[in-house]
């Protein structure tokens, strides 16, 4: 895996995190519209994060490569 995706993972859960903190810190003052709007962002997160794996982004090993014909 380029490590371009490795930073770009860290920059996206990074900011996720951030974003959760802070809703959890004002999680009584936001109420039912605030846990609705979270559920939201995770569920988006999360559609991407099952898009990345299915996608192979998530894969630590490099691509499978096909053999050309061996000579015998």
């Amino acid at each position: 895996m380029p490590f371009y995706l490795v930073a770009v993972f860290f920059l996206i859960f990074d900011v996720e995190g951030a974003f959760i903190f802070s809703w959890a810190v004002t999680y009584e003052d936001l109420g039912w519209a605030g846990w609705l709007q979270m559920s939201f962002f995770i569920i988006v997160l999360l559609i991407g994060l099952f898009y990345l794996w299915k996608k192979g982004g998530l894969d630590w090993k490099p691509a499978h490569q096909t053999k050309g014909p061996t000579a015998s």
